[in-house]
């Protein structure tokens, strides 16, 4: 009787145990049911017990338990910009697509060297590439090195988003503030619903959620041509970024078509420092062009880059054409 009462403990605290392992996938299928935008995609009764058995209950913590069901979820999906995340680690498809399959040679080394801001004039047309951040100071940065070149005194000005690998797109975008003027500079879609992307003065909101907060170095006082560089990893915020000038009268777009994670990803808590990130809306830019793969230019550059001597690069020599 004692051994039967034993085992029946052991039975009871296991089924306790294995449904409290199950919570956090049973809420991640939820969410994305509810809320992804390739929610279409999938049979969900025939997807949603593959996921749950890939959950992997020998691993260390939740993070690990997950990654492998998330993996699966998401190939399924077809959705390449979804993902866990823990700390400074992330977990996407199972089956991911190469983003660096479009590289050359160049832009795998400035890559590989470390992509940095960086700032130069080519005769009386600035220069400026952007690269990827995730931290909210960088609008300063990114603004200061903008209004070094001096913008009132330019004939044209380049902005170069070819490797800017994305982050978070709000201190990118204040930090060419003194180029925007205020108002809407694109819109995220959820349901439907628009919700604005507005500057106003020294900050940004998305809808009534101020985003960030910064400090206007300089400001542009007449009409300025402005070429945008794009590349097969402009990506994310990046390409948000690109977004955000999209529509803006004397701009126009050189170079390849981005990566194509042009969708907006909500965060959503699962236990503490454990996020899943989810495509749940398209971006569009001012004028509600919506954006549902890549952002393209307007005028194609396959190759060409030449990132250390910007003199030779093919993107760089049409945009300055045309800003002449």
């Amino acid at each position: 009787m004692r051994i039967l009462y034993f085992v029946l403990i052991l039975l009871f605290f296991g089924i306790q145990f294995s449904a409290a392992q199950e919570k956090p996938i049973e809420k991640i299928l939820s969410l994305t049911k509810r809320n992804s935008i390739y929610t279409d995609n999938v049979d969900w009764d025939s997807l949603t017990p593959k996921v749950k058995e890939a959950v992997d209950l020998n691993a260390n913590n939740t993070y690990d338990q997950l990654a492998p069901a998330v993996g699966i979820l998401l190939d399924a999906l077809d959705d390449s910009h979804s993902q866990l995340t823990f700390r400074d680690k992330h977990s996407g498809r199972a089956n991911p697509t190469d983003k660096f399959e479009r590289l050359n040679d160049s832009t795998r080394s400035i890559l590989k060297s470390g992509a940095t801001l960086y700032t130069t004039k080519l005769e009386n047309i600035g220069y400026i590439r952007i690269p990827g951040s995730h931290n909210e100071s960088d609008a300063q940065v990114f603004m200061e090195a903008l209004c070094g070149l001096d913008i009132n005194s330019l004939s044209g000005l380049i902005i170069d988003l070819r490797i800017n690998t994305g982050g978070n797109m709000w201190p990118m975008i204040a930090g060419l503030a003194p180029i925007l003027e205020n108002g809407i500079l694109g819109y995220f879609e959820q349901d439907s619903y628009l919700l604005e992307w507005k500057l106003k003065k020294n900050k940004i909101y998305s809808g009534k959620n101020k985003m960030i907060k910064f400090k206007k170095l300089c400001s542009l006082e007449k009409p300025l041509k402005i070429a945008v560089l794009l590349g097969p990893i402009t990506a994310s915020s990046g390409e948000m970024t690109a977004i955000a000038l999209k529509g803006k009268e004397n701009v126009k777009f050189f170079g390849e078509k981005t990566a194509g994670y042009v969708t907006e990803n909500i965060q959503i808590n699962i236990e503490g420092e454990l996020y899943y990130q989810l495509s749940s809306g398209y971006c569009l830019d001012r004028n509600k062009k919506e954006y549902h793969n890549y952002v393209e230019p307007d005028i194609e550059i396959i190759g060409g880059d030449a990132f250390n001597q910007l003199g030779k690069d093919q993107k760089v020599i049409k945009a300055i054409d045309w800003l002449r």
